[in-house]
Protein backbone atom coordinates (compact mmCIF):
# COMPACT_ATOMS: atom_id res chain seq x y z
CA UNK A 1 0.00 0.00 0.00
CA UNK A 2 0.94 3.52 -1.20
CA UNK A 3 1.00 6.33 2.34
CA UNK A 4 -1.55 8.97 1.73
CA UNK A 5 0.03 11.92 1.47
CA UNK A 6 -2.44 14.12 0.07
CA UNK A 7 -5.63 13.33 1.47
CA UNK A 8 -6.56 17.04 1.66
CA UNK A 9 -4.24 18.75 -0.99
CA UNK A 10 -5.02 20.04 -4.77
CA UNK A 11 -2.72 19.59 -7.19
CA UNK A 12 -2.80 20.32 -10.47
CA UNK A 13 -0.76 19.02 -13.67
CA UNK A 14 -0.10 21.04 -16.79
CA UNK A 15 0.25 18.26 -19.81
CA UNK A 16 -1.99 16.26 -17.29
CA UNK A 17 -3.81 14.12 -20.27
CA UNK A 18 -0.13 12.31 -21.33
CA UNK A 19 2.99 11.27 -20.46
CA UNK A 20 4.84 12.30 -17.41
CA UNK A 21 1.66 14.46 -16.61
CA UNK A 22 -1.09 11.94 -16.56
CA UNK A 23 1.37 9.39 -14.63
CA UNK A 24 1.12 12.24 -12.07
CA UNK A 25 -2.09 12.74 -12.08
CA UNK A 26 -2.50 9.04 -11.33
CA UNK A 27 -0.04 8.99 -8.25
CA UNK A 28 -1.90 11.88 -6.66
CA UNK A 29 -4.80 10.37 -6.98
CA UNK A 30 -3.96 7.27 -5.67
CA UNK A 31 -2.86 9.23 -2.49
CA UNK A 32 -6.49 10.88 -2.33
CA UNK A 33 -5.64 14.41 -3.74
CA UNK A 34 -8.61 16.43 -5.40
CA UNK A 35 -6.82 17.27 -9.22
CA UNK A 36 -6.84 19.68 -11.71
CA UNK A 37 -6.00 17.91 -15.33
CA UNK A 38 -4.71 20.67 -17.45
CA UNK A 39 -4.12 20.32 -20.71
CA UNK A 40 -4.00 21.76 -24.16
CA UNK A 41 -6.21 18.53 -25.62
CA UNK A 42 -9.12 18.97 -23.39
CA UNK A 43 -10.91 15.99 -24.28
CA UNK A 44 -7.74 14.02 -23.45
CA UNK A 45 -7.94 15.56 -19.47
CA UNK A 46 -11.42 14.90 -19.13
CA UNK A 47 -10.61 10.87 -20.04
CA UNK A 48 -8.26 10.74 -17.78
CA UNK A 49 -10.45 13.14 -15.31
CA UNK A 50 -13.13 10.55 -15.48
CA UNK A 51 -11.06 7.73 -14.85
CA UNK A 52 -10.01 8.71 -11.40
CA UNK A 53 -11.54 7.43 -8.13
CA UNK A 54 -10.97 11.69 -6.15
CA UNK A 55 -12.52 14.98 -7.03
CA UNK A 56 -11.20 15.78 -10.09
CA UNK A 57 -11.44 18.93 -13.07
CA UNK A 58 -10.34 19.05 -16.44
CA UNK A 59 -9.07 22.25 -17.46
CA UNK A 60 -7.95 23.55 -21.17
CA UNK A 61 -5.09 25.45 -21.50
CA UNK A 62 -2.42 27.04 -23.03
CA UNK A 63 0.61 27.08 -21.15
CA UNK A 64 2.25 29.81 -23.80
CA UNK A 65 -0.70 32.46 -23.15
CA UNK A 66 -0.77 34.38 -20.46
CA UNK A 67 -4.72 34.72 -20.17
CA UNK A 68 -5.09 30.82 -20.71
CA UNK A 69 -3.12 29.97 -17.67
CA UNK A 70 -4.87 32.70 -15.46
CA UNK A 71 -8.23 31.25 -16.67
CA UNK A 72 -6.71 27.91 -15.32
CA UNK A 73 -6.00 29.42 -11.77
CA UNK A 74 -8.70 30.42 -11.25
CA UNK A 75 -11.18 27.60 -12.53
CA UNK A 76 -8.69 25.59 -10.09
CA UNK A 77 -9.23 27.71 -7.14
CA UNK A 78 -13.16 28.25 -7.89
CA UNK A 79 -13.56 24.50 -8.14
CA UNK A 80 -11.34 23.66 -4.71
CA UNK A 81 -10.66 26.45 -3.15
CA UNK A 82 -6.62 26.75 -3.08
CA UNK A 83 -4.08 25.01 -5.04
CA UNK A 84 -1.43 23.54 -2.93
CA UNK A 85 0.35 21.51 -5.38
CA UNK A 86 1.77 22.77 -8.97
CA UNK A 87 3.06 20.50 -11.67
CA UNK A 88 4.67 21.64 -15.00
CA UNK A 89 4.61 18.75 -17.26
CA UNK A 90 3.55 20.75 -20.66
CA UNK A 91 6.59 19.72 -22.99
CA UNK A 92 7.43 19.07 -26.71
CA UNK A 93 10.48 18.95 -28.80
CA UNK A 94 11.77 19.59 -32.18
CA UNK A 95 14.91 17.86 -33.32
CA UNK A 96 17.53 19.55 -35.97
CA UNK A 97 21.05 21.08 -36.49
CA UNK A 98 21.12 24.44 -34.47
CA UNK A 99 22.65 26.21 -37.90
CA UNK A 100 19.43 24.92 -39.63
CA UNK A 101 16.62 25.50 -37.39
CA UNK A 102 13.63 27.72 -37.81
CA UNK A 103 13.14 30.81 -35.52
CA UNK A 104 9.58 29.01 -35.45
CA UNK A 105 10.48 25.71 -33.98
CA UNK A 106 13.08 27.49 -31.12
CA UNK A 107 10.25 29.89 -29.99
CA UNK A 108 7.75 26.84 -30.08
CA UNK A 109 10.05 24.72 -27.99
CA UNK A 110 10.93 27.45 -25.85
CA UNK A 111 7.90 29.08 -25.30
CA UNK A 112 6.29 26.01 -24.11
CA UNK A 113 8.93 24.59 -22.30
CA UNK A 114 10.75 27.57 -20.46
CA UNK A 115 7.97 31.38 -21.09
CA UNK A 116 5.14 28.09 -20.29
CA UNK A 117 6.53 27.24 -17.18
CA UNK A 118 7.56 30.59 -16.26
CA UNK A 119 4.01 31.62 -16.41
CA UNK A 120 2.31 28.69 -15.12
CA UNK A 121 4.54 28.97 -11.92
CA UNK A 122 3.75 32.89 -12.08
CA UNK A 123 0.23 32.81 -12.02
CA UNK A 124 -0.17 29.69 -9.35
CA UNK A 125 2.92 31.08 -7.57
CA UNK A 126 0.77 34.21 -6.79
CA UNK A 127 -1.99 32.86 -5.25
CA UNK A 128 1.05 30.02 -2.94
CA UNK A 129 2.38 33.26 -1.88
CA UNK A 130 -1.48 34.71 -0.45
CA UNK A 131 -1.74 31.38 1.46
CA UNK A 132 1.78 31.11 2.38
CA UNK A 133 1.88 27.34 1.74
CA UNK A 134 2.94 25.00 -1.38
CA UNK A 135 4.66 23.46 -3.40
CA UNK A 136 5.91 23.47 -7.11
CA UNK A 137 7.61 20.94 -9.04
CA UNK A 138 8.86 21.58 -12.11
CA UNK A 139 10.02 19.08 -15.12
CA UNK A 140 13.87 19.53 -15.99
CA UNK A 141 15.75 16.84 -17.73
CA UNK A 142 18.60 15.05 -17.98
CA UNK A 143 19.31 18.00 -20.88
CA UNK A 144 19.27 20.39 -17.91
CA UNK A 145 22.62 19.44 -17.03
CA UNK A 146 23.93 17.15 -20.63
CA UNK A 147 24.11 18.86 -23.72
CA UNK A 148 22.83 16.90 -27.37
CA UNK A 149 23.31 17.56 -30.74
CA UNK A 150 20.26 18.42 -32.57
CA UNK A 151 18.44 19.38 -29.69
CA UNK A 152 19.65 23.15 -29.25
CA UNK A 153 16.23 24.84 -28.42
CA UNK A 154 15.15 21.81 -25.65
CA UNK A 155 18.46 21.77 -23.97
CA UNK A 156 18.91 25.13 -23.83
CA UNK A 157 15.21 25.28 -22.44
CA UNK A 158 15.79 22.42 -19.89
CA UNK A 159 18.73 23.88 -18.44
CA UNK A 160 16.82 27.37 -17.83
CA UNK A 161 13.73 25.53 -15.89
CA UNK A 162 16.67 23.93 -13.66
CA UNK A 163 17.41 28.07 -13.27
CA UNK A 164 14.16 29.58 -13.05
CA UNK A 165 13.50 26.60 -10.12
CA UNK A 166 16.44 27.66 -7.79
CA UNK A 167 15.24 31.48 -8.31
CA UNK A 168 11.66 30.90 -7.67
CA UNK A 169 13.08 28.77 -4.10
CA UNK A 170 14.91 31.63 -3.34
CA UNK A 171 12.69 34.43 -3.75
CA UNK A 172 9.42 32.14 -2.27
CA UNK A 173 10.93 30.18 0.59
CA UNK A 174 10.31 33.19 2.65
CA UNK A 175 6.60 32.18 2.02
CA UNK A 176 6.35 28.82 2.49
CA UNK A 177 6.59 27.67 -0.41
CA UNK A 178 9.33 25.28 -2.01
CA UNK A 179 10.24 24.74 -5.63
CA UNK A 180 12.01 21.89 -6.95
CA UNK A 181 12.81 20.34 -10.70
CA UNK A 182 12.68 16.73 -11.57
CA UNK A 183 15.39 15.73 -14.05
CA UNK A 184 14.53 12.50 -16.39
CA UNK A 185 16.38 10.57 -18.45
CA UNK A 186 14.85 9.17 -21.31
CA UNK A 187 11.19 7.35 -20.52
CA UNK A 188 8.97 4.99 -21.79
CA UNK A 189 6.35 8.11 -22.98
CA UNK A 190 4.91 8.16 -26.31
CA UNK A 191 7.05 11.09 -26.90
CA UNK A 192 9.48 8.75 -26.46
CA UNK A 193 7.75 6.43 -28.40
CA UNK A 194 7.17 8.61 -31.45
CA UNK A 195 11.17 9.67 -31.39
CA UNK A 196 11.99 6.01 -32.35
CA UNK A 197 9.96 5.05 -34.39
CA UNK A 198 10.91 8.23 -37.08
CA UNK A 199 14.43 7.33 -36.25
CA UNK A 200 15.18 10.42 -34.30
CA UNK A 201 16.22 8.38 -31.31
CA UNK A 202 18.11 4.83 -30.42
CA UNK A 203 17.56 3.64 -27.14
CA UNK A 204 20.10 1.13 -27.30
CA UNK A 205 23.34 3.41 -26.54
CA UNK A 206 20.89 5.17 -23.86
CA UNK A 207 20.47 2.15 -22.10
CA UNK A 208 24.04 1.63 -22.30
CA UNK A 209 25.29 4.24 -20.27
CA UNK A 210 22.37 3.83 -17.63
CA UNK A 211 24.10 1.54 -14.79
CA UNK A 212 20.47 0.33 -14.33
CA UNK A 213 20.31 -0.81 -17.58
CA UNK A 214 16.71 0.07 -18.45
CA UNK A 215 15.17 3.67 -19.55
CA UNK A 216 12.67 5.12 -16.79
CA UNK A 217 8.89 4.18 -16.65
CA UNK A 218 6.65 7.16 -16.16
CA UNK A 219 5.82 6.05 -12.73
CA UNK A 220 9.57 6.45 -11.63
CA UNK A 221 9.42 9.98 -12.31
CA UNK A 222 5.79 10.48 -10.59
CA UNK A 223 7.13 8.67 -7.44
CA UNK A 224 10.11 11.20 -7.30
CA UNK A 225 7.57 14.07 -8.07
CA UNK A 226 4.73 12.66 -5.48
CA UNK A 227 8.37 12.81 -2.95
CA UNK A 228 9.33 16.54 -3.66
CA UNK A 229 5.55 17.75 -3.36
CA UNK A 230 4.99 15.84 -0.17
CA UNK A 231 5.78 16.96 3.71
CA UNK A 232 8.35 14.03 3.33
CA UNK A 233 10.75 16.85 1.65
CA UNK A 234 9.48 19.78 3.44
CA UNK A 235 13.79 21.00 4.17
CA UNK A 236 14.28 20.75 0.72
CA UNK A 237 13.79 23.69 -2.28
CA UNK A 238 15.24 24.87 -4.94
CA UNK A 239 16.79 21.15 -6.02
CA UNK A 240 17.22 19.28 -9.25
CA UNK A 241 16.27 15.89 -8.67
CA UNK A 242 17.76 13.60 -11.32
CA UNK A 243 15.80 10.73 -11.97
CA UNK A 244 18.18 8.89 -14.64
CA UNK A 245 18.62 5.59 -13.60
CA UNK A 246 22.40 6.83 -12.93
CA UNK A 247 22.76 8.27 -16.47
CA UNK A 248 24.37 11.72 -15.08
CA UNK A 249 26.91 10.14 -12.88
CA UNK A 250 28.45 7.84 -15.54
CA UNK A 251 31.34 9.69 -16.90
CA UNK A 252 33.81 6.27 -17.88
CA UNK A 253 34.31 5.07 -21.47
CA UNK A 254 32.14 1.67 -22.15
CA UNK A 255 28.67 0.48 -21.05
CA UNK A 256 27.50 2.13 -17.57
CA UNK A 257 24.90 -0.99 -17.66
CA UNK A 258 27.50 -4.05 -18.27
CA UNK A 259 31.01 -1.94 -17.06
CA UNK A 260 33.93 -4.07 -17.69
CA UNK A 261 35.73 -3.02 -14.19
CA UNK A 262 39.48 -3.84 -14.18
CA UNK A 263 40.60 -5.90 -12.00
CA UNK A 264 42.66 -4.00 -9.03
CA UNK A 265 46.39 -5.14 -8.47
CA UNK A 266 48.24 -3.77 -5.88
CA UNK A 267 51.97 -2.32 -6.23
CA UNK A 268 54.70 -3.90 -4.63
Amino acid sequence: MRPVRFGKAVALVTGGASGLGVAAVQRFAAEGASVVVADLDLDGARRVAADLRTPALAVAVDVTSGESVEAMAEAATREFGRIDVLVTSAGLTEVGPAAEIPRASWDKVTGVLLTGTFICCQAVGRRMLAQRQGAIVTLGSIASVNAYPGRVAYCSAKAAVAMLTRVLALEWGQYGVRVNCVGPAHVNTPLVQRQVRQGQLDLAPVIDRIPLGRIGEPEDVADAIAFLASDDARFITGELLMVDGGYSAFGYFGSAAHPDIPRYVPRT
